[in-house]
């Protein structure tokens, strides 16, 4: 399965973008294309983003291209965009599946919202529901894991509510910068993202 090939349509509304492949309640996902690659180094070089990830070094427009090249195109990574329904053109974030074994069943996931004035709005949980349905669906998974620094309690909230339980705390993970921090390792199953939607205040329980 390569990178942008095979991509599997959801039936979205002829209003939205030509290329969703998945929507929510509130946004739908699009393929990354290498025009996305300027505004992805813009968000991931902004600070309220990079503190919460291990590779703290500064994003170019260089290496953004060399990774969209090598690993998006090339289907090592699979990288979506997230839109919104009602600006269609304009994305916010996006949300990045890696690590696909097709051996067994598992892909690891994860997403961020980068748009000013976008964060704080309850969009990450329905951004993490749509993408593990996608998921589950598009890849034929049976596991979806991820991992966030502990401390990123927003984060870690719009995840459970999205469908991703609470496994175990990962501790000692080095950064880019040297320092050291917890992280928590999260996994879905597609009755835990089912169970979401009836449930949507579910609290961090374990599978």
């Amino acid at each position: 399965m390569s990178g942008n090939n095979n991509i599997e349509k959801s039936g979205t509304r002829p209003d939205l973008h030509p290329d969703s492949i998945a929507e929510g309640e509130r946004i739908f996902l699009r393929p990354m294309t290498e025009n996305d690659c300027g505004l992805i180094v813009e968000w991931r070089n902004r600070e309220e983003l990079r503190r919460w990830y291990v590779y703290k070094e500064p994003f170019t427009q260089e290496g953004q291209l060399k990774y969209y090249r090598e690993q998006v195109l090339t289907g090592k990574v699979f990288h979506y965009m997230v839109c919104l329904k009602q600006e269609p053109e304009t994305a916010i974030g996006c949300a990045v599946f890696t690590h696909y074994e097709p051996e067994n069943n598992t892909i690891e996931y994860g997403n961020f919202i980068g748009a000013d004035g976008m964060r704080g709005m309850g969009l990450g949980e329905d951004i993490t529901r749509t993408s593990l349905s996608y998921a589950f669906r598009h890849f034929g998974v049976t596991r979806v894991t991820g991992r966030i620094i502990s401390e990123n309690i927003v984060s870690r909230t719009s995840a459970s509510r999205g469908g991703l339980c609470h496994e175990q705390t990962i501790r000692g993970v080095e950064c880019s910068d040297g320092t050291v921090v917890s992280m928590e390792l999260y996994a879905a199953r597609p009755d835990t993202v089912a169970r979401t939607r009836k449930q949507p205040d579910v609290p961090l329980f374990r599978i």
